[in-house]
């Protein structure tokens, strides 16, 4: 009978959204999640093979920890707007709630080196060439809970700071 696992993918990916957080993107390596949990290194190539497996699973479940709020929010009853809010709401809520989790977010796949395989140019792509959001409405499903969450924070709130991280980004900090 194996062993059970000292520590769980769950905490090696919190460790990784902490670093990112406080260090930024390029902090995420394999190396500093293990010293964070005082893990093996072995510890982490059992469970993630490479840096990009380790941050490809880490934006996919921060992706799908915000999305299905936005997603009960906005398939919720009431009318377009309440429901619209209702989302906006959420995503300030989750983000005073999860705030390593929302840099995570706000630092995109880009800024993790994941590749997109969509077929949809990517924020910094659209953000280049402005032609790009009119080729396909969901130009953005790779990077969508960036793209609601910078929408619901201006929409929604007068009342909270969204710092800039403390490392280099082309991520913009708005206070509204």
């Amino acid at each position: 009978m194996p062993r059970p696992a000292r520590y769980t993918v769950d905490e090696l990916l919190d460790a990784a959204a902490a670093l990112l957080a406080d260090q930024g993107p390029s902090a995420v390596t394999m190396s500093a999640v293990a010293r964070a949990v005082s893990a093996p290194s072995g510890s982490m190539y059992h469970r993630f093979p490479t840096r990009a497996a380790l941050c490809g699973e880490l934006w996919i479940r921060t992706e799908e920890r915000f999305q299905s709020g936005v997603a009960a929010a906005l398939s919720s009853q009431g009318d377009p707007q309440r429901r619209g809010v209702a989302a906006a709401r959420f995503t300030v809520q989750w983000c005073r709630e999860h705030p390593h989790e929302a840099q995570v977010l706000l630092a995109g796949a880009d800024a993790l080196m994941l590749p997109t395989t969509t077929g949809h140019p990517t924020i910094a792509e659209v953000e280049h060439d402005p032609v790009a959001v009119n080729a396909e409405p969901s130009f953005a499903v790779p990077e969508a809970g960036r793209v609601m969450t910078g929408v619901a924070f201006v929409t929604v709130t007068t009342s909270v700071s969204v710092p800039v991280p403390p490392w280099p980004s082309s991520a913009v900090s708005v206070t509204v």
